[in-house]
C-alpha cells in the first residue's frame, strides 16, 4: 500500500489559532450556543488543513530512529510517529547534555542541521506564526522549540537492554538528543470528522448558526436533535480508523521491522507544526528505506546525502498497479515510463526473464 496522506499545508500568512476570543458578552454566547458541533468544524479543519505550516515541498533525511510514538485506540491522532537523530551525528556526542547544549551540535553543522532549524525571512524576523503552545523558556525562540529525545542511561528508570548496542556504553544519567520528528498519518482525524460532516454539514451549510442570538439558538436545538445519530456515527468512524504505519511508506519489504537505531532515509512534506510549541517535521512520510552499515558511508557524508537523497526522489509514487501517478516531477516521469519498457519488467533477474529487445526478430 502506498503512503497515506489526509492534511494539507497552508502558508505562513493564512495560519489562524483555533482559539475563541470571548472578550465580550456577545462572543460568550456565540462561543456557548454555536459550541459543539460547529467547533468541533472548525477544529477538524484545523487539525487537517490548518496547523501545518508548508516549508516548501518535500525533503530528504537521514538519520538513525532513536524512539517511536505508537498509535493507541484511544487517541483522536492515530499518525505512526518516530524521530530521528540525523546522520552523521552519533549519540556520543550528547552523553551528559541538555537540549540546550545539544541543539546547536546538529543545527549548524552545515550539513542536515537546516531540516530543524528556524525558518527566517528572506531579511531577518521571524517567518512562522505563534504556536498554540509557546515554549515558555523561549529556547530557541518564542516560536521555535526543537523536538529531542531523552536518552536513558544504565541506570535511568526507563533503560531498556535491546536499545544496545545504540545505548551510550557508560552513561550514568539521561541526555536529551535534538532530532528530527517524521510522521505516517493515520486516518482517524480525518474519518471523525467525515463522520461529523456527513451529518452536521447540511446544518453548517445553511449558515443558520452564523445569525446572531435567534440563529444560535437553532443550532443549538440541532445539535442536540443530531447528537445521537452524530455519535453513532463518529463511534463507527473511531473504531474501523486505520491506524499510521510506516510500512506503508516502506520501499525496501524486506527489510525488516523498523527498531531503534536502525539508520534510515526518509523523505516526507517538510512542514512546521503549530499545533505544539512549534518545530519543523517530515509530514507525511513518503519514502522509508533501511541503510545497512555496509552501504553507509561517514567519511563523506555530505557526498553521500546527495547520491542517495537524489536517487531516493527519482522513485516515482505508487497509486496502485497499472496506474500513472498525478503530479510527478520530470525525473520521476522518466523513471516510470523506463519502467513500462518490455526489458525493464522482469521478476527474478532480466537475465532470466526479462531484457525483451526493442527489435525483436522473429
Amino acid at each position: 500500500m502506498p503512503y497515506r496522506v489526509y492534511t494539507h499545508c497552508i502558508q505562513p500568512g493564512d495560519y489562524v489559532d483555533p482559539v475563541p476570543d470571548l472578550g465580550t458578552g456577545g462572543q460568550v454566547a456565540n462561543f456557548i450556543f454555536r459550541g459543539g458541533f460547529e467547533k468541533a468544524r472548525e477544529a477538524c479543519n484545523y487539525l487537517l488543513g490548518g496547523k501545518l505550516i508548508c516549508l516548501g515541498g518535500d525533503r530528504c533525511a537521514i538519520g538513525r530512529i532513536t524512539g517511536f510514538d505508537l498509535p493507541t485506540w484511544g487517541g483522536l491522532d492515530n499518525d505512526f510517529s518516530f524521530n530521528i537523530l540525523l546522520s552523521p551525528h552519533e549519540l556520543e556526542e550528547f552523553v551528559y547534555q541538555t537540549i540546550r547544549v545539544n541543539y546547536p551540535k546538529v543545527a549548524n553543522d552545515g550539513l542536515q542541521g537546516w531540516l530543524i532549524t528556524e525558518q527566517k525571512k528572506p531579511n531577518g524576523g521571524t517567518l512562522m506564526p505563534e504556536p498554540r503552545t509557546p515554549d515558555a523558556s523561549n529556547f530557541p525562540s518564542h516560536v521555535y522549540h526543537p523536538d529531542f529525545t531523552t536518552e536513558p542511561s544504565s541506570h535511568y528508570i526507563s533503560y531498556d537492554p535491546t536499545f544496545s548496542p545504540f545505548q551510550v556504553p557508560g552513561s550514568d544519567e539521561s541526555y536529551e538528543v535534538p532530532v528530527l520528528h517524521v510522521e505516517c498519518e493515520g486516518s482517524r482525524v480525518h474519518d471523525v470528522c467525515a463522520a461529523l460532516d456527513s451529518v452536521w454539514g447540511p446544518i453548517h451549510s445553511s449558515h443558520v448558526c452564523d445569525i446572531p442570538l435567534i440563529g444560535w439558538f437553532i443550532c443549538l436545538i440541532a445539535s442536540i436533535a443530531v447528537l445521537p445519530v452524530v455519535a453513532a456515527q463518529v463511534g463507527i468512524a473511531w473504531a474501523n480508523a486505520q491506524d499510521g504505519n510506516a510500512d506503508d511508506a516502506r520501499v525496501d519489504p524486506g527489510g525488516g521491522a523498523l527498531k531503534t537505531g536502525d539508520r534510515v532515509i526518509v523523505t516526507g512534506r517538510w512542514s512546521y507544526d503549530a499545533g505544539h510549541a512549534g518545530s519543523n517535521e517530515l509530514h507525511p512520510v513518503k519514502t522509508i528505506q533501511k541503510i545497512g552499515d555496509e552501504a553507509y558511508d561517514s567519511t563523506d557524508f555530505a557526498g553521500f546525502y546527495d547520491r542517495w537523497c537524489s536517487r531516493v526522489q527519482e522513485v516515482p509514487p505508487y497509486d496502485g498497479p497499472g496506474v500513472r501517478p498525478d503530479g510527478m516531477t520530470n525525473q520521476q516521469a522518466s523513471v516510470y515510463d523506463n519502467q513500462l519498457a518490455p526489458e525493464q519488467q522482469w521478476v527474478f533477474h532480466p537475465l532470466i526473464d526479462g531484457c525483451t529487445s526493442q527489435s525483436v526478430i522473429f
